[in-house]
């Protein structure tokens, strides 16, 4: 009589097992699948672009600098003196190179991260929206409140003031 070894999915009694099949896993490899759907299709919150900002501030990368400001803050409408005031009769491109270096190697990044920053609450209204920072001096415990105020372009924010509250 030939040898018929039992096949792996067939059990003793003859009926098939049910390997990697139940209910209970195809809900679950639903949910994976249609999870990254939903973030991906999902807005990221306002002050993820504040927090992008200040990352990219200290790591001094320009280029993510340039992706989360707003054209106008490069016109010379940002709210803080020692941008609006840098190359006044330069044409954009200078300014904005200009702006640029300022922001992630320049005297405002070394005034800006020589103080605790603190990012406080968004407030959002329709395409625009408010992301309070602070900055605190260690030495003196002062504060320096201030609103960034943010534009949505598409699906990302782009901050297009600093002005000080």
């Amino acid at each position: 009589m030939p040898f018929y070894p039992i096949r792996l999915w067939a059990r003793p009694t003859g009926f098939p097992e049910r390997t990697g099949f139940s209910f209970r896993n195809l809900r679950l490899r639903r949910a994976f699948f249609f999870l990254p759907v939903v973030f991906a299709c999902a807005e990221a919150p306002p002050d993820r672009c504040v927090y992008t900002f200040f990352d990219a501030m200290t790591q001094g990368d320009a280029k993510r600098m340039a992706a989360v400001l707003d054209s106008s803050v490069f016109l010379g409408n940002s709210g803080v003196l020692e941008l609006d005031t840098l190359f006044l009769g330069a044409d954009f491109e200078a300014r904005r190179n200009r702006i640029l270096l300022e922001l992630t190697g320049g005297n405002v990044k070394r005034l800006w991260l020589s103080k605790q920053v603190i990012v406080g609450r968004s407030e959002r209204r329709g395409d625009t929206a408010g992301v309070e920072v602070s900055f605190v001096d260690p030495e003196t415990d002062k504060q320096y409140l201030t609103r960034f105020g943010l534009a949505r372009k598409g699906k990302t924010w782009q901050i297009f003031s600093f002005k000080r509250t």
